[in-house]
């Protein structure tokens, strides 16, 4: 059974007037996620899916396949489409908001799902972060 990631991105979400654009380090969330997303092993593509002109250039730079989307779709319908689209497909969702969760915990959680994927039909990973994280003296991760 072939695997997917989807990333599904935007320039301005909830989080930040940037979205998943925002500044991470020497790039953004998004150039991150795909960095990520791209040592996860036994993966047959990476998918971004976007309204956005400019996050489909970036997936041109990194080489991963690019799904348009309606800008007013909501993400239960975005997860409806793509599920019906690759059929008999395991969708890994990875968002550039958890830029935390390792290519490493990926992989293992990956494994471990693809040995027990008679018991189960979907699954979930999240990591718990209980630290602050600051950048240039903004807070990345709380509201003041």
């Amino acid at each position: 059974m072939k695997t997917y990631i989807i990333i599904p991105a935007l320039e301005k979400n909830n989080y930040s007037d940037k979205g998943d654009l925002l500044r991470w380090g020497d790039s953004n969330l998004l150039e991150w996620k795909i960095h990520q997303a791209l040592q996860i092993k036994n993966i047959s593509n990476v998918i971004v899916s976007s309204p956005s002109k400019n996050i489909q250039k970036i997936t041109k730079k990194y080489k991963v396949k690019f799904h348009y989307r309606n800008k007013n779709l909501s993400i239960n319908k975005l997860h409806y489409d793509l599920s019906r689209k690759y059929l008999n497909s395991f969708l890994l969702w990875l968002n550039p908001t958890s830029p935390f969760i390792s290519p490493d915990i990926i992989n293992k959680f990956l494994n471990k799902f693809i040995k027990n994927k008679k018991k189960f039909d979907s699954a979930v990973i999240t990591k718990k972060e209980d630290e602050y994280f600051f950048y240039k003296r903004i807070p990345l991760n709380f509201n003041i």
